[in-house]
């Protein structure tokens, strides 16, 4: 995106992290069925010449990309098992 409007970046880090609702003792704890992840902060950094403008539209592109729309809409599992050999 930043090519596409000519935004002049030199680098460019993102850090996800996220928060889960509950603390379990590992994959036999019974309360592992009921942890989720509740929230996922994405912190991107930019170095680079940019306007507060230009900011705001990198940051646009990230809250409207296919992986920011996916997450919101909360997408269908279907879950299979092959037994291979």
């Amino acid at each position: 995106m930043a090519r596409e409007y000519g935004i002049p970046l030199e680098h460019i880090e993102v850090e996800v992290t996220h928060k889960q609702n509950r603390i379990v003792n590992g994959p036999n704890d019974p309360r592992q069925r009921e942890m989720k992840i509740v929230l996922i902060r994405r912190n991107i950094k930019v170095k680079g010449p940019i306007t507060e403008e230009q900011k705001e539209r990198l940051l646009w592109g990230a809250q409207h990309c296919p992986l920011s729309n996916t997450l919101e809409g909360g997408p269908r599992l279907i879950d299979s098992i092959e037994v291979m050999g």
